[in-house]
C-alpha cells in the first residue's frame, strides 16, 4: 500500500505526457517559439515543417530580449501594399476545425488578421476567407459554412495594416496551431425514375435533376426516399439533397392532366361554351371575345382577376390561342371611353402599362435611376389612340452629354417632336405637334445618337389626351353615375318592375337572360308575346333582351 500512491503518480503523469503527445500528433503546429529562421522583410523565404513548405512574404524571424524565445515579425519595410503573409505551397492531409494564432504582440496599426482557405496553391479557389480583430493573445479562427475544413486545402494567413509605406507595422506571432478536425461523412446519393418513359433522372453529388417528357408533370409526392435517410428540398427540376446516409430517391413523375379555363363574362355574353378543356396539356384553348353587358362599353380582354371599375388597365389576356398552366377562371374586362382629360404613362422597369412596346432596350444597372438604355434605332410603342385628340408628350430622358434625341413619331414616320437633354440633367419636355396627325394609331418613340457606344436612357413617357380616357371594369355598372347612357330596351320591348317581379312586355318571341353582377345567369328563356314575369330577389341584375340591356335593381 505504501508503493501505491507512487504508482499512481507515475501513471498519471504518464496519461498527461500522452495525452499532450497524442495532441500534438494529431494537430498541425508551426513554432516559431523555439526556432530561428533566416530572412528579412524585403525578401520571400520558405521553412518547411513535416513535410509541408511555408512561404513567408514581408515578414522575419526575431527574438525576445533574453534569446530564449524566437517569433516571426509580420510587416515592415518593403512591402507596400500593406499585406505581410505565410502560406503553404503543399496542402494539409488533415481535415482542420480551427486556427490558433498565438500572437504576441501588435502594433496600432496593424489593421487585421486574415486567414484564406483554398482548393489550390495560388489560393484562385476559394473555400472560405476568415477575419479577426488585429489583437495579442489567442486569435481563434473557426469554419464558417462547414463543421471542418476538409483535408487536402491549402492555407494562407495575411496580416493587413494601414499606411503600408511609413515605416515599420508589426504583429508578433509566436505559433499557429491548426486543430484537427472529424470530416462530416461523405454520403452517396442516387437516384432513378418511377417510370423512364415519362421522364429521366440524372444525379451531380447532392443535386438531382428531372427532365419531364411532353404533357409530363410530377405525382403526389414528387419524390419518395425508397432507400437510406435524407431530407430534399425541391425547386422546379432541381432537388437538393440532404443525406443522413447513403441514400436512393425515387422522383415520380406522372401524365399531365388537361386543364379547364372558366369564363366570366361578367354580365356580358358569349357565343360559345363557358368552360373550355385543353385537348391534352400541350394543346391552346381559343378565347372568345364577350360582348359588354352595357351599351358604350366594349370588349378589353381576359383578366386571371376580378377588379373595380378602375382607370388603370389590368394585365390582359388577348382573344385567341391562350395556354393554361393549370384550372384557371379568367374574368372578361370591359373599358368605357369617357369625356374629359386623361393620359398614359409609361414607367420604365416598374411595370409597364399594358399595350407599350420596348424594343431592343437594355436596362440600366443604377437601381436609384431607373431607365431603359435605347441603343440606336431601338424604339418605344404606345398603345393605340385617337391621336388627333393628343394634346401633348411629355419623356424624362437622360443622354450621355447630349449625344441623343429621343425621336417621337407615328407609325407611319410622320414625326410629332424630340426630347433631349445633358447628361445628368433630367427634365420633363412636351413634344411639339409638328403633323395634324388623324385616326387611330401608335406613337413610336425612337432613339437617336450621335455615338454607337452610347445610347438614350429613357425613365418616364406620358401621353396626355382628351376626350378618350378609359375606365376598366371586369363588372361595369350600367347606371347613368357611371357615365354611361343607359339605353332603354327598344324592337318592341319595355319592362317595369313590381315587387320582386319583373314583367318584359314584347310584341313577339325574343331570347332574354338575367344575370347578377357576379356575371352569374340566374334565369334565360324567350319571351312569349304579351307580358312575361320573371320572378327575382331583391338585388341587383342585367336583363339583356336581344342585344340590349337594362340594370334592374329588386329591392325587399
Amino acid at each position: 500500500m505504501k508503493h501505491s500512491c507512487p504508482i499512481r503518480l507515475c501513471l498519471s503523469l504518464l496519461a498527461v505526457w500522452w495525452a499532450c503527445v497524442a495532441v500534438h500528433a494529431e494537430d498541425y503546429v508551426l513554432d516559431f517559439s523555439t526556432k530561428a529562421f533566416s530572412g528579412t522583410y524585403a525578401s520571400t523565404w520558405t521553412w518547411t515543417e513535416q513535410g509541408i513548405e511555408w512561404e513567408l512574404d514581408g515578414a522575419y524571424n526575431g527574438t525576445t530580449a533574453s534569446a530564449l524565445y524566437s517569433f516571426i515579425r509580420f510587416g515592415g519595410h518593403g512591402n507596400s501594399n500593406g499585406i505581410s503573409y505565410i502560406k503553404s505551397n503543399r496542402p494539409l492531409s488533415i481535415a482542420v476545425k480551427g486556427m490558433v494564432m498565438n500572437v504576441k504582440s501588435v502594433d496600432e496599426e496593424v489593421k487585421q488578421f486574415k486567414l484564406c482557405i483554398a482548393e489550390d496553391s495560388l489560393f484562385k479557389n476559394t473555400v472560405e476567407a476568415v477575419t479577426q480583430e488585429a489583437v495579442a493573445g489567442e486569435v481563434s479562427f473557426l469554419p464558417q459554412r462547414d463543421t471542418v475544413w476538409m483535408p487536402d486545402l491549402y492555407y494562407k494567413l495575411e496580416v493587413h495594416w494601414n499606411n503600408p509605406k511609413e515605416g515599420n507595422k508589426v504583429a508578433q506571432v509566436f505559433s499557429l496551431t491548426f486543430k484537427e478536425g472529424i470530416p462530416p461523412p461523405v454520403y452517396v446519393v442516387t437516384a432513378v425514375a418511377n417510370d423512364a418513359s415519362l421522364g429521366t433522372v440524372s444525379v451531380e453529388e447532392k443535386t438531382i435533376t428531372a427532365v419531364r417528357g411532353e404533357c409530363v408533370t410530377y405525382a403526389d409526392p414528387a419524390w419518395t426516399v425508397t432507400e437510406g435517410e435524407a431530407e430534399v428540398a425541391q425547386q422546379g427540376d432541381v432537388f437538393t439533397v440532404s443525406p443522413k446516409s447513403d441514400c436512393t430517391l425515387q422522383i415520380n413523375f406522372a401524365p399531365a392532366e388537361a386543364y379547364t379555363v372558366t369564363l366570366e363574362a361578367g354580365g356580358g355574353t358569349l357565343a360559345g361554351e363557358t368552360e373550355l378543356v385543353q385537348a391534352d396539356c400541350a394543346s391552346a384553348v381559343s378565347l372568345p371575345e364577350a360582348v359588354p353587358p352595357c351599351a358604350g362599353w366594349t370588349f378589353a380582354g381576359w383578366a386571371e382577376a376580378s377588379s373595380e371599375a378602375t382607370e388603370i388597365m389590368p394585365k390582359l389576356i388577348p382573344a385567341g390561342d391562350y395556354l393554361p398552366v393549370g384550372n384557371v377562371t379568367l374574368y372578361a374586362v370591359y373599358q368605357h371611353a369617357q369625356g374629359g382629360e386623361g393620359e398614359q404613362t409609361l414607367r420604365m422597369m416598374m411595370g409597364a402599362t399594358a399595350g407599350w412596346e420596348v424594343l431592343g432596350a437594355d436596362m440600366s444597372k443604377s437601381e436609384d435611376n431607373p431607365y431603359y438604355i435605347l441603343k440606336e434605332g431601338a424604339a418605344i410603342y404606345s398603345p393605340a389612340f385617337d391621336l388627333a385628340t393628343i394634346t401633348g408628350v411629355s419623356a424624362v430622358v437622360r443622354t450621355y452629354y447630349g449625344h441623343g434625341t429621343l425621336l417621337i413619331t407615328d407609325e407611319a414616320g410622320n414625326e410629332w417632336g424630340t426630347v433631349e437633354a445633358w447628361e445628368n440633367k433630367l427634365f420633363t419636355e412636351d413634344g411639339v405637334k409638328t403633323q395634324d396627325l388623324s385616326g387611330v394609331g401608335r406613337l413610336m418613340f425612337v432613339s437617336a445618337t450621335t455615338t454607337a457606344t452610347r445610347g438614350v436612357g429613357v425613365a418616364v413617357i406620358t401621353v396626355y389626351y382628351r376626350d378618350v380616357p378609359l375606365t376598366y371594369a371586369t363588372y361595369p355598372d350600367c347606371h347613368a353615375g357611371s357615365g354611361v347612357d343607359i339605353q332603354s330596351l327598344e324592337h318592341n320591348v319595355d319592362w317595369y318592375a313590381v315587387g320582386n317581379a319583373v314583367y318584359v312586355e314584347t310584341a313577339g318571341g325574343c331570347p332574354f337572360a338575367v344575370y347578377d353582377l357576379t356575371g352569374n345567369e340566374v334565369c334565360s328563356g324567350v319571351t312569349q308575346e304579351g307580358i312575361n314575369r320573371i320572378t327575382l330577389s331583391a338585388g341587383c341584375f342585367l336583363l339583356r333582351v336581344g342585344e340590349k340591356v337594362q340594370k334592374i335593381v329588386i329591392t325587399e
